[in-house]
């Protein structure tokens, strides 16, 4: 994660500070000989079974969740069973 502090909207090249960050960034840290992927603050992603976003956006898990949830309700409804064994 990274942060330029105090930046423009935009730098003399039009890049937002995101954009100049992964810029500088990109193919300059390697892990196991391979460059690192750089990660918008807003983007997300998966960590352990939660979807975070660096920017702290609970948005994403909350979708993904209700959309687990709605599947998991459909299922049920397609289950013949009893509703006691529901």
């Amino acid at each position: 994660m990274g942060s330029l502090n105090a930046s423009p909207s935009k730098d003399q090249n039009g890049l937002t500070p995101s954009e100049a960050l992964e810029h500088q960034l990109k193919n300059n840290i390697l892990v196991q000989n391979q460059a690192t992927k750089y990660i918008t603050p807003s983007s997300p992603f998966l960590y352990l079974g939660v979807t975070l976003t660096m920017d702290l956006n609970w948005k994403h898990q909350h979708r993904r969740m209700d959309k687990d949830l709605k599947q998991k309700l459909s299922a049920l409804e397609g289950f013949h069973a009893s509703p006691r064994q529901h």
